[in-house]
């Protein structure tokens, strides 16, 4: 009887704790990359932006950093950690962030570039190895953000323009932070992300392939920063 009843009691807590068990699950973050409404191929696309400028590229690559998902009741999932997106490795474009709980996220938050710890360590491994083309000898930083292209708009040698973007001191601090809602208020196995490239020009702000057709200088660098932070929502399936 003693056994039976000890038994009992044990799978009473087994199944007490599997009904309270927490599901995990994997979760990749999909970037993916647009001028306007034309998915990005590099060296061969043909764009216009709003400025009616035409253009190609053929480099995009940038760091993303400090990932956070947010609970519906405020319990953060963080991944400290840099990656680096580059259009021309299609295994970069996805992140993933494993064990996730189950349940509801409201938002997906991270910053494009690299904090200021990372960027005050010298050299790196992984993502923020040098040898990634990332990374200012000179200047000993991350470049967070390198677009390169062809344009007829543009006044330069072989009608290139290149936008090579970073630093992270007041008052040229280049990092942005990025907070999308997730409005189905459930965390997916993927999350697709829309960059729309276009969103970096902007006439108001004489930001132009024309105007600008190098940008490296730390004042230029800010105007740029300032819209590639406005490259990221949720791709409508």
């Amino acid at each position: 009887m003693y056994k039976l009843i000890k038994t009992s009691v044990g799978l009473f807590f087994l199944i007490f704790l599997l009904a309270f068990k927490t599901e995990k699950k994997n979760v990749s973050i999909s970037f993916n990359h647009f001028a306007g409404n034309e998915i990005i191929v590099l060296d061969s696309g043909l764009y216009k932006n709003e400025i009616e400028e035409f253009y190609s590229i053929t480099k995009l690559k940038y760091y993303i950093s400090d990932i956070e998902l947010t609970t519906i009741d405020g319990k953060v999932v963080k991944l400290n950690s840099s990656f680096l997106v580059d259009e021309n490795k299609k295994d970069s474009k996805n992140i993933f962030i494993k064990n996730c709980d189950e349940g509801n996220y409201t938002s997906l938050s991270f910053i494009v570039g690299v904090d200021s710890l990372h960027n005050c360590s010298g050299v790196q491994s992984g993502a923020l190895d040098p040898v990634n083309g990332m990374f200012w000898e000179w200047n000993t930083g991350y470049i967070f953000f390198k677009l390169e292209g062809i344009s007829g708009s543009s006044t330069m040698p072989g009608s290139i323009f290149e936008y090579h973007i970073g630093g992270f001191k007041t008052p040229t601090n280049c990092i942005r932070k990025i907070t999308i809602p997730l409005n189905q208020n459930a965390i997916t196995s993927t999350i697709n992300l829309k960059v729309d490239i276009n969103k970096i020009f902007d006439y108001k702000k004489n930001i132009s392939i024309a105007q600008l057709p190098i940008v490296a200088d730390q004042a230029n660098s800010v105007l740029i920063a300032d819209q590639y932070a406005q490259l990221f929502s949720l791709l409508d399936k």
